[in-house]
């Protein structure tokens, strides 16, 4: 089981390197639009690329972020209870954001299958968005596998 977490684990680094990528890209990409506008010469499609790619930098980044546990969580509250109580509201909300997630990933690969049937695709550029929705989808499953993994780390007394 360490195995597949520790791969899990390089997996979520991997991601996060695509979606800084993205992140430094859109930064680039804005800033020469911004300087071309002001030379009279902006860059075609830039808002496109940007939303495109902010949809690839939060979903990316993800897996990471839960492994590391950098999302807000409400610890003073969790404090006041007992072990065996925190386990399980922490087994509790870990379970609902594994439904939640998997929703997410089965709703991204209906909307990616749907993009690809019909078309769909950016107006000016003509980017697809399918490839979008199915790696955020990837994502989403990653997510939950994180989300798994924590649950057995909770049981197993390694969460704190």
């Amino acid at each position: 089981m360490d195995r597949v977490y520790g791969l899990l684990v390089k997996i979520s680094k991997w991601l996060t390197v695509i979606a800084a990528a993205a992140l430094t890209f859109m930064m680039l990409l804005t800033v020469s639009d911004v300087i071309g506008r002001a030379a009279g010469h902006a860059v075609l499609g830039t808002y496109e690329i940007v939303s495109t790619l902010l949809g690839v930098v939060i979903g990316f980044c993800l897996p990471k972020v839960s492994i590391e546990r950098g999302h807000v969580s409400m610890e003073f509250l969790l404090e006041k209870v007992s072990p065996r109580i925190r386990a399980i509201m922490n087994t509790v909300t870990r379970l609902v954001c594994l439904i939640l997630f998997m929703l997410i990933a089965y709703n991204l690969v209906s909307v990616g299958n749907e993009f690809h049937r019909v078309g769909e695709v950016s107006p000016i550029l003509q980017i697809p968005f399918f490839p979008v929705a199915y790696g955020i989808s990837a994502c989403c499953v990653i997510e939950c596998c994180v989300f798994f993994f924590d649950i057995a780390k909770i049981w197993r007394g390694q969460y704190e």
